[in-house]
């Protein structure tokens, strides 16, 4: 008897992950959540995994585009790398591409003083003598009144009360730094 018996045998194959986009290095405000954005894979990987060289928290450290909260010790810091590695399918066990990293710059929350409460005879203009502001680029003041300011842009303006402030008995005076 000749019968000739055959059987297939079927191999798969798994494809490396690849991150084919990273996120760019960034600048972010004080310990505001930052979202971490245009990061896409070919979608072969198993998983995802961010480590930051920081004390701060990932929303959801798998996701190949979450947001991360900093500390108050990486701005203190100043920076965090963030690391992402996608994560290879078994049977494999490497990944195509080595881990990808960027560079989160935290620059600290801007902070402004206007000074304490006070009093101003009616036939005076006020000068600003205690106002404080730091990490800031910039500041400027603004009044809820009528009057004029010289030097608005200085944290020792000097602003002119209208009629129309001696009149209503008040004004406010509000320090905004940038």
């Amino acid at each position: 008897c000749t019968l000739i018996v055959t059987e297939d045998l079927i191999i798969s194959v798994t494809q490396l992950p690849e991150i084919i986009s990273f996120a760019s290095d960034a600048v972010s405000c004080d310990v505001a959540p930052y979202l971490i954005s245009g990061v896409t894979t070919n979608g072969n990987e198993a998983s995802v995994g961010w480590e930051t060289t920081g004390s701060g928290v990932f929303g959801d450290p798998n996701n190949p585009n979450p947001t991360y909260t900093p500390s108050q010790a990486d701005v203190a810091a100043g920076f965090v790398d963030l690391t992402m590695t996608a994560f290879a399918d078994v049977p494999c066990t490497t990944t195509e591409n080595a881990p990808q990293t960027f560079r989160l710059t935290l620059n600290p929350a801007a902070e402004v003083y206007a000074g304490a409460q006070d009093t101003l005879c009616s036939d005076s203009d006020y000068e600003i003598t205690d106002a404080t502001a730091t990490n800031t680029s910039s500041i400027e003041w603004t009044s809820n009144g009528t009057g004029t300011w010289q030097n608005q842009n200085d944290l020792n303006a000097i602003y002119t009360p209208s009629e129309i402030d001696k009149t209503n008995g008040f004004f406010f005076l509000t320090l905004t730094g940038t």
